[in-house]
């Protein structure tokens, strides 16, 4: 490959399979439902991006009716292209699910990484939705994420090594450099694996969840309070942030990129807001407004004031466009696992030349802050 060549942000050379699983931990009494991404044999060339033949998944609260599906760009059990691989782990948020960033799964798998993605019991979309359902239905006004917190901590806190250990034990992976990347609450578990796992080379997270918020309570950021910053190894971390995030605002990023050790840098999108980091960006943003409003109505006195957050959300048109959102996550994803995890000479290239330049020349606005050593 000839740096001058090295593209990033382009889809990989792969055609991507997906298969579903479930990982069992007979010790919690806990499965996790698990999504893995792969490059696929050449066979399949074409088949991820055809519509007739590409994956259809349901698409927890975000369908718009019972039963709606979405596509991703994947062809369900395709067969595996052999070879040894780089692992990432993709983890999702808060009320999220395992598919929620399918467009950064296929574009890694698509440059060659094994991809692995669970739904994380208690924090899913379907448990989220069933608790404020049951919380409406009695007629209650008692809801607080901060109280839920410490059990969703808690669950990452063994998931992620159960997940690790089986990624090394079942897959022809290279377990001695690992990288996980995730938007949100799956951003904060991206901050949190390093300190688990000195396997963990390479942390990408998306808009992470632990600084200065209002979506917390000021005294009760349960999120922050469990990121002891305490990484065992030199993990390089690329932070993507969105610059009008109404949950997690800037400020609170910036808060986190400071405490964070090692080599680190920040991608700051412009015109970007909560959820430019998933799937169909326009559908998340609007679903999120709703949801965010909807809060204010299950929420205990005095918490947050999920009314004023939900105001200050702007309609999606007012906002980046989903195609420079996905370019810029994916491309700069990539190319810090190759980096890191590979050490890959044109992506090590990419790292040290005009980043920024080549945003840029895509139409992407984007603000950088960088921080210790490193390319």
């Amino acid at each position: 490959m000839k740096t001058d060549t090295y593209d990033p942000f382009a889809r990989g050379p792969h055609p991507v399979g997906v298969r579903s699983e479930t990982w069992r931990d007979a010790g919690r009494d806990r499965s996790l439902d698990v999504e893995i991404w792969y490059p696929a044999l050449d066979a399949y060339a074409g088949q991820d991006l055809d519509e007739a033949t590409r994956d259809n998944f349901l698409v927890p609260g975000l369908s718009g009716e019972e039963g709606a599906t979405a596509p991703q760009s994947a062809v369900r059990d395709a067969g595996a292209l052999p070879g040894r691989r780089h692992a990432v782990l993709l983890a999702h948020g808060f009320a999220g699910h395992r598919r929620e960033s399918s467009f950064m799964a296929t574009h890694l798998a698509s440059h060659g990484f094994l991809v692995v993605s669970a739904d994380h019991p208690g924090g899913t979309y379907a448990d989220i939705d069933a608790l404020l359902r049951s919380t409406r239905r009695e007629g209650r006004q008692d809801f607080s994420r901060a109280d839920i917190l410490p059990g969703l901590v808690e669950g990452r806190r063994r998931d992620i090594p159960l997940m690790i250990e089986a990624v090394v034990d079942r897959f022809d992976v290279d377990g001695t450099r690992l990288g996980i990347t995730g938007a949100s609450f799956g951003g904060w578990t991206s901050l949190f694996a390093p300190g688990l796992d000195t396997r963990i080379r390479a942390s990408a997270p998306m808009c992470p969840s632990g600084g200065d918020s209002p979506s917390y309570p000021r005294d009760r950021n349960v999120a922050r309070n469990a990121l002891d910053f305490e990484w065992k190894s030199g993990t390089a971390s690329l932070f993507m942030v969105a610059d009008r995030d109404t949950w997690l605002p800037l400020h609170g990023e910036i808060e986190l990129f400071r405490r964070t050790p090692g080599p680190k840098r920040m991608f700051v999108l412009e015109r970007a807001d909560h959820n430019h980091f998933v799937d169909n960006v326009a559908a998340g943003h609007e679903w999120l407004r709703d949801f965010t409003a909807s809060l204010a109505d299950v929420e205990e006195p005095g918490g947050t004031n999920w009314a004023a957050m939900a105001e200050q959300m702007v309609p999606y048109e007012e906002l980046c466009r989903e195609e420079d959102a996905h370019t810029c996550w994916r491309g700069l994803c990539a190319a810090h696992m190759d980096a890191h995890l590979r050490a890959d000479r044109d992506a090590l290239d990419f790292w040290r030349g005009d980043v920024l330049g080549a945003l840029a020349r895509r139409g992407i606005d984007v603000v950088e802050l960088r921080g210790g050593q490193g390319p």
